[in-house]
């Protein structure tokens, strides 16, 4: 070999290359690091400011809701029968508790209220208030929509006192005005479903920010990980960078978010960046070498010239093949057996929540056991909307299948004519009506949970008069989120679930 071939790394060219590449990298570190301290100045300035925003926010909550707690009590103690413009709150109730029941002893509520709208609602809040372990001093809070067409949401604050409690409707967006004092920065209270309660800048409220970085990697993350609070850089709703800092508010399902915009001369420079590009700027300096090394080393490299070896294989791929056609007709056999203990077991688990349902001889314990059933099938969280005809909506009644605390909040969509024709002429045909592509149940189901693909089927009565009748009457609706292999599968069971309660509410309806 050429002496002057083996010390290549001795030339002048390579040693000018890699002097330039360290050089360019250094270049890159230095005003990188200049960069990202300067930066971590201001945030550090915004997260002292963005922190004692939080704790006057915080205050400033609980001092409305001992303000909001100390007016209910005052109208109980008060023979009132309308609530006045002066009055913060839309509806106003006093429950009375008699062992586990709990019942409405008194009720006002102000001119644009709607009755309709609370006795739709108050089932729902019962149910729930009566899985609690309620006791004196405690606050239970609750959403509720007065509009089923609009995605702006009241909250309802549950007060407890020894023997009886009050129960009251507020306009977030009015009742805490605390909120629009800050200009340069934005404040927001939202649900644990991402949507915005109160805001700031108004025309926020109502938004989701359930598909911002924020939500995602912030809040979601933070409650997940048995954290109330956090702070962070994050993409929020409107796509701009901020640097946020969130806490849940005690045990309430509501989130206060302080927020600051970041500048395109303050964002911060990432570090980690800046190694990748002085590592690649190396590998390209080794590349170049590696290249010219080659090519100096190709000249003296002898060529080969080696022909690939023949073996016959006729022989060998006809005994895989035996082999092959063997092993498959085996997992053939295995499939239809395990599929066959499949629908045994599908049979047996309908036949005895059947077999339950008929004991209950409740239609709303009924539905609530066939949700968790549909939830064991299709190992998917499962909703039910009960149908309330004289608004014309379906609330959201029971829940199966979700973890502890990320159950959805409360929820509704509106029920059109035109859909109530649809499913009686599916029933015409013989077959039974999906929901899957309803847009207000599919618009709500993405705007709460994020869920697109999800299947949906109505629970159908023909009422007190039976198929005399002649038309279908809905009863509710149920919801399997994670629409899947397993949901196809259990198709039919659910289908058999559905008809079974139906059949068994008309029969009550008969027999009352």
């Amino acid at each position: 070999m050429n002496p002057s071939k083996s010390h290549i790394f001795k030339r002048p060219a390579f040693l000018v290359c890699v002097i330039m590449v360290f050089f360019i990298a250094f270049f890159w570190v230095f005003y990188s690091f200049e960069k990202s301290t300067e930066s971590k100045k201001h945030l550090l300035k915004q997260e002292q400011l963005l922190t004692n925003i939080q704790k006057e926010l915080s205050d400033s909550f609980q001092d409305t809701l001992q303000d909001l707690k100390t007016k209910a009590i005052q109208i109980g103690l008060s023979d009132i029968k309308d609530l006045s413009i002066k009055q913060p709150f839309l509806a106003w109730a006093e429950l009375g508790f008699q062992k586990s029941h709990i019942k409405i002893n008194r009720y006002v509520q102000s001119k644009d209220w709607k009755d309709a709208i609370f006795s739709a609602y108050f089932d729902s809040f019962i149910s729930r208030l009566q899985q609690k372990k309620l006791h004196q001093g405690a606050v239970e809070v609750f959403r509720l929509k007065q509009d089923v067409h609009s995605t702006v949401e009241l909250l309802s604050f549950c007060f407890f006192l020894k023997n009886s409690g009050y129960l009251v409707i507020v306009d977030p967006v009015s009742v805490f005005p605390f909120f629009r004092q800050y200009k340069s920065e934005r404040a927001s209270l939202i649900g644990l479903d991402g949507l915005v309660l109160a805001h700031s800048q108004p025309s926020y409220v109502g938004s989701s920010l359930a598909k911002s970085s924020l939500f995602q990697k912030g809040i979601l993350q933070a409650l997940q990980n048995l954290k109330k609070q956090g702070k962070g850089e994050f993409y929020s709703l409107d796509q701009n960078l901020v640097f946020s800092v969130f806490n849940q508010i005690d045990n309430f399902p509501l989130v206060l978010v302080i927020e600051v915009l970041l500048s395109s001369s303050y964002k911060k420079t990432q570090f980690q960046k800046t190694w990748i590009i002085f590592f690649l700027l190396i590998m390209i300096g080794f590349l170049l070498t590696y290249v010219f090394v080659k090519r100096l080393f190709s000249l003296n490299k002898p060529k080969v010239n080696l022909e690939p070896t023949k073996v016959p294989t006729i022989k060998i791929l006809g005994h895989s093949k035996s082999i092959l056609e063997s092993a498959m007709a085996d997992f053939h056999v295995v499939t239809e057996h395990r599929q066959s203990e499949l629908l045994v077991k599908e049979d047996q688990r309908v036949n005895l929540f059947e077999k339950e349902a008929t004991g209950l001889k409740d239609i709303v314990r009924i539905t609530k056991r066939m949700t968790e059933v549909a939830a064991d099938f299709t190992k998917s969280p499962c909703l039910f909307f009960y149908y309330r005809e004289e608004i014309q909506a379906a609330i959201l009644k029971w829940d199966a299948g979700f973890q502890d605390g990320h159950s959805p909040a409360a929820m509704s969509f509106p029920v059109k004519t035109d859909m109530i024709i649809a499913m009686n002429e599916a029933a015409q045909r013989g077959e039974i009506f999906s929901l899957t592509q309803y847009s207000p149940l599919a618009n709500i189901l993405l705007a709460k949970t994020g869920v697109a693909h999800f299947e949906a089927w109505p629970l159908t009565s023909y009422g007190p008069l039976g198929k005399m009748s002649g038309k279908l009457r809905l009863v509710g609706v149920l919801v399997v989120l994670q629409a899947g292999v397993d949901s196809v599968l259990h198709r039919e069971a659910l289908i058999r679930m559905l008809r079974t309660t139906g059949l068994i509410y008309e029969n009550m309806l008969l027999s009352s």
